[in-house]
C-alpha cells in the first residue's frame, strides 16, 4: 500500500465533512457497530481522527482493537480522545502496510472510507489481503461512498477526489464498484444500508 499525506488536514477532517454532509457521515459509519461480537478482535483500517473508535470502545467494554493508519497527526488526535484504560486495549500501528499484522487473524474488520484511496490494481491486492486476515465466519464492515447515477452527486465525488489529490497526494480519482470486488474475493453481503439520496452506503459482509 502507499502512504498518504493526512497529517495536512488532519486538524480539519472531521469538520470539512460535517460542513458537506452534516452528521450523515457518522451516523452511516455506526450503523453496525452494535453487530460487532462481545471480546471480538478488531483490525480498524484507515481510522482517522478516532471519534469512531472511541464509540466502539465505549459500546464493547471486551473488544481489543488494533488501528491500522497511516497519518501520525490522525493517530494523535486519537490517542487524546482516549482514557488511559482504553488506550489500554488498542494496538496503534502508524503505517499503511498490512505486512504488519500479517501473521494477525481479527473477527473483524471494519473499513470505513479507506478503499476509496486506491486505484483498481491496488484494490484488489488490498481487498485479498484484508480478507486474509479476516478468521473464518468473520465480520466485513464497510462504510463508503457509490455511484448513484444522480450529476449533482458525480460532480460531488470529482470536487473530493481533486482536494484529496491536491492536500493529501492520493492516487485515485474515482470510485470503484467495492461491493463486486469483495464478492468476488469470497466475502458475502448481509446487510447494507444507504444515507444522503443512496451516495453513502453502510453493508455487513460475513467471510
Amino acid at each position: 500500500m502507499r502512504k498518504n499525506s493526512f497529517d495536512r488536514i488532519a486538524p480539519y477532517y472531521d469538520n470539512l465533512a460535517k460542513l458537506v454532509f452534516g452528521n450523515i457521515l457518522k451516523e452511516a459509519q455506526r450503523t453496525y457497530l452494535p453487530v460487532i461480537p462481545p471480546r471480538a478482535r478488531v483490525l480498524i483500517m484507515g481510522g482517522g481522527t478516532g471519534w469512531l473508535l472511541k464509540d466502539l470502545l465505549a459500546g464493547n467494554a471486551g473488544c481489543q482493537v488494533t488501528y491500522l493508519e497511516a497519518s501520525r497527526k490522525m493517530v494523535d488526535l486519537s490517542r487524546r480522545r482516549l482514557t488511559d484504560t482504553e488506550q489500554n486495549r488498542v494496538l496503534f500501528i502508524v503505517d499503511d502496510n498490512l505486512q504488519k499484522v500479517m501473521h494477525e487473524t481479527f473477527d473483524v474488520v471494519v473499513c470505513h472510507f479507506f478503499l476509496d484511496l486506491f486505484v483498481e490494481d491496488q484494490l484488489r491486492r488490498v481487498i485479498t489481503q484484508l480478507r486474509e486476515r479476516l478468521s473464518p465466519g468473520g465480520l466485513f464492515l464497510l462504510c463508503d461512498f457509490q455511484h448513484t447515477g444522480k450529476w449533482s452527486h458525480a460532480l460531488l465525488e470529482k470536487v473530493m477526489y481533486w482536494g484529496f489529490r491536491l492536500t493529501c497526494g492520493i492516487q485515485a480519482y474515482q470510485l470503484h464498484d467495492y461491493h463486486s470486488y469483495l464478492q468476488e474475493a469470497g466475502l458475502v453481503l448481509k446487510g447494507e444500508t444507504a444515507f444522503y439520496q443512496e451516495m453513502v452506503v453502510s453493508r455487513r459482509y460475513l467471510n
